[in-house]
């Protein structure tokens, strides 16, 4: 082979090499698969080797337990799911994969927020004597140990209530117990209290996984997401105008020269965002 074509044939395997890789980096969408948020207090994560302080914005896995000491902390599945956990509450993740995420709650009380921004089909909390099984939802779980008992109170969506071998459908704003068989019980005053300021927020954690998912993402994705608001001050100013619905976030689709998973994952939270507000003001 002469000196020429040699030359040729290792300029193509560059382009090729290049192309791959600017393929990768622009369509890839990294997802964090589970990672704990201390908002508040103190928390303990066990991954099998015993009970150890927890820190902000630790990595998560399959049959990691965590524990709420004191204050609030947060378990975010897939950047899909958001499970506030109060003081006094143990869970452990059960499973991990995008067909079915799985919480076991042993303890406390939980507020879980499920979308499918990243593909997840489904997702359950076990506690010793319930599950609930989600369809695109906002709900409550509460076990307590001493009693056995778990309530379930829905904000909005449907969930499937089983327990024992019976089961009931909750839908918004409907509440279920399983202390004297499994039935459906009265929402309280304190319960609608209680959903509208989970709902605020589960508003301001959506808005924080969308800065996160911007954040995230290789210089060219972020850079379609910035280009048209310069400044961190401007794009913050410009994603409370899509939320109000003064801008139409479809252009920034429309503009855009390439459309990468991370640009729908964007437009979807987007949409999520929406409706949470939506949700808070029917309240």
């Amino acid at each position: 082979m002469g000196v020429g074509k040699k030359v040729l044939l290792v300029l193509v395997i560059l382009i090729v090499l290049i192309a791959g890789l600017g393929y990768y980096f622009l369509y890839s969408d990294p997802v964090i698969k589970a990672f704990l948020t201390i908002e508040s207090g103190s928390a303990q994560v066990d991954k099998g080797s015993g009970w150890e302080a927890a820190v902000d914005d630790m990595k998560l896995s399959k049959n990691d337990k965590i524990k709420v000491i004191d204050g609030l902390s947060v378990v975010t599945l897939h950047e899909s799911v958001i499970i506030e956990l109060e003081a006094g509450t143990e869970v452990s993740i059960a499973s991990l994969t995008k067909k079915k995420l799985e919480l076991k709650q042993d303890s406390g009380s939980t507020w879980n927020k499920f979308t499918r921004v990243t593909g997840v089909d489904g997702y359950e909390v076990e506690t010793p004597t319930s599950v609930a099984t989600m369809r695109g939802t906002e709900f409550g779980v509460d076990y307590f140990p001493e009693t056995g008992d778990t309530v379930q109170i829905v904000g909005e969506g449907t969930v499937e209530m089983t327990s024992n071998g019976e089961s009931i459908t909750l839908n918004g704003l409907e509440k279920g117990s399983d202390a004297d068989g499994l039935d459906k019980v009265a929402l309280t005053q304190e319960d609608r209290a209680r959903i509208k300021v989970q709902a605020t927020k589960t508003l301001q954690r959506l808005k924080g996984l969308r800065k996160l998912l911007i954040n995230n993402q290789n210089a060219v994705v972020k850079g379609l997401i910035k280009k048209y608001v310069g400044t961190e001050e401007e794009l913050d100013k410009y994603l409370a105008d899509i939320d109000a619905g003064v801008i139409d976030d479809s252009e920034i689709v429309a503009k855009a020269p390439i459309h990468p998973p991370a640009l729908d994952r964007f437009v979807k939270l987007n949409s999520e965002i929406k409706e949470q507000q939506q949700f808070i003001a029917s309240l």
